[in-house]
C-alpha cells in the first residue's frame, strides 16, 4: 500500500507538536529515552522551516514582496535626494528667479523697445524653472509646471507676434511658481 502524501500544513503542525510537547515523537538515538534528544526536535523544526520557505508558492510571494519593497526603497531614496537638492540649491535658484522676474517686470514697462531682452530673460527663466521643477514636490511642482507650460507656449509661437498680455500672463505664472517654492522652502525645518 502506498502512503498518502502529507501536506505542508500537517508537517508544520506535527513539528509544532513535537517542539511544544517533547515527550511525543521520536526517541533520542543516544539514550533511548523520550524527550532528551532536543537537538532532533530542533533539526526537524529547521528542516520543516527550510521546506516551508523553499516551497514554490511561498518563494513566489516572498519574491513579489521583495520586489515591492525594493521599489519603495528606490522611490524613497529618490525623494530624499530631491528634497536634499532643494534644501541645498533651492535658495540660489529662487534668488535667480526673483531677479529675473524683477528684470522682466521692468522690461515690460517699455515692451516694444525691449522685445529681444524680454525673450532672453524668458529663456533664462525657463531654464531656471526646469531646474527648480526637478527639485520641488507637491503643489510647488504643479505650479512650476504651469509656469513652464506658459513659457513654452510663448517659445512655440515662433513667428507669431509676442504681445504684452501673453508675456504678462507668463510673468504672473512665474511669480506664482516662485511663491509656491518659497512656501515649500519655509515648511522645511532648518537643521
Amino acid at each position: 500500500m502506498r502512503a498518502r502524501p502529507v501536506d505542508l500544513c500537517t508537517r508544520i503542525k506535527y513539528a509544532v507538536r513535537i517542539i511544544t510537547k517533547p515527550d511525543m515523537g521520536t526517541t533520542d538515538v543516544q539514550t533511548g529515552s523520550g524527550g532528551d534528544g532536543w537537538w532532533i526536535y530542533l533539526w526537524l523544526a529547521a528542516k520543516l522551516l527550510y521546506r516551508f520557505v523553499t516551497h514554490p508558492e511561498i518563494s513566489a510571494i516572498a519574491s513579489l514582496i521583495g520586489a515591492i519593497l525594493s521599489g519603495y526603497v528606490l522611490w524613497t531614496v529618490a525623494d530624499i535626494r530631491r528634497r536634499f537638492q532643494f534644501q541645498v540649491r533651492g535658495d540660489a535658484i529662487l534668488e535667480e528667479l526673483e531677479q529675473s522676474a524683477s528684470n522682466l517686470s521692468n522690461l515690460l514697462q517699455s515692451f516694444d523697445a525691449n522685445k529681444q531682452a524680454i525673450e532672453e530673460e524668458l529663456a533664462m527663466v525657463l531654464e531656471n524653472l526646469k531646474t527648480l521643477r526637478d527639485k520641488v514636490y507637491g503643489d510647488a511642482k504643479k505650479t512650476t509646471k504651469q509656469a513652464i507650460d506658459a513659457l513654452d507656449a510663448i517659445r512655440r509661437a515662433g513667428t507669431a507676434p509676442m504681445t504684452k498680455e501673453i508675456v504678462w500672463k507668463a510673468y504672473v505664472e512665474i511669480r506664482i511658481a516662485i511663491k509656491a517654492a518659497r512656501n515649500l522652502r519655509a515648511d522645511i525645518p532648518v537643521e
